[in-house]
């Protein structure tokens, strides 16, 4: 079987290598805007991997993981917004978009990461 990273330590390398990709193309504001948005992420999708890792690998509970883990990224990015609206600490275009592309890439990397681990 091959060994393939954990999650825990290719999440913050993915999360950085797309916070670089997208530098040249914001503005100051913007660029803490996605620094903060890569931290809320980590900071929301490594807990997450280790509190739902048991019920995915059963059979009975892999959708009930599924939708809860559903259910939290829905609820990082209306809780964002709902700050974001309350204190406007940062530019909501940029911080909203790279939140979501960090939700996304994320959990895309969670299952291949998780496949592969089963394979």
């Amino acid at each position: 079987m091959k060994r393939s990273p954990s999650f825990a330590a290719a999440a913050p390398g993915l999360v950085l290598a797309l916070a670089l990709a997208a530098w040249p193309f914001v503005g100051d504001g913007g660029r803490g805007a996605v620094v903060w948005a890569g931290a809320w992420a980590l900071a929301t999708q490594v807990p997450l991997h280790f509190l739902l890792r048991g019920w995915r690998r059963r059979a009975d509970r892999f959708v009930a993981a599924l939708a809860v883990a559903f259910a939290a990224r829905a609820a990082v990015v209306l809780g964002s917004v709902a700050v974001l609206v309350a204190t406007a600490f940062a530019p909501p275009a940029a911080f909203l978009l790279s939140l979501a592309v960090f939700l996304v890439a994320t959990s895309i990397a969670e299952a291949t990461l998780e496949y592969r681990a089963a394979a």
